[in-house]
């Protein structure tokens, strides 16, 4: 990754770090702009946990410190939100801890494509899905990423 691709990536987590203390400055602070603010900020900062990204160290490290930031911050003003969201991820660690044959078998075979928003999310993600609307061709690619040895 260039360094101003990285500088560019700080800068806005800097930015969106400000933008959280506007939204959680105050008695009667939205708590829906908080998390909005807080999911857009740890979006950004988590980049650093994606395998091979290409990231300096020094990245790296600063966008480690925005995230602690972030979290002391909301923890200190509004600590719920860190409950709802702590609730939120444990739901969606069972998807991506879930291997992909059983992640697609709930979509496809047990009807969760219908209902189950962060299932059908956390497929998108790990790439088991183009759209909920092609079994055959989801099932296609896990068979030839078993076949690579991916899975």
């Amino acid at each position: 990754m260039s360094r101003e691709t990285e500088k560019s990536m700080v800068v806005l987590a800097r930015h969106r770090l400000k933008w959280l203390k506007v939204a959680l400055a105050g008695r009667n602070a939205d708590l829906n702009l908080v998390q909005n603010t807080f999911h857009q900020l740890t979006g950004l900062t988590s980049l650093r946990f994606v395998q091979d990204n290409g990231l300096s160290d020094e990245t790296i490290r600063e966008l480690a410190i925005i995230d602690n930031l972030a979290t002391l911050n909301v923890q200190q003003q509004h600590p719920e939100v860190l409950d709802k969201l702590s609730k939120e991820a444990q739901e969606l660690s069972k998807y991506l801890d879930m291997p992909a044959r059983d992640l697609l078998d709930l979509l496809f075979k047990h009807g969760a494509r219908f209902h189950n928003q962060d299932a059908i999310s956390v497929a998108l993600h790990r790439g088991l899905i183009s759209d909920i609307h092609h079994e055959a061709e989801a099932y296609a690619r896990l068979q030839a990423r078993e076949c690579r040895g991916e899975v």
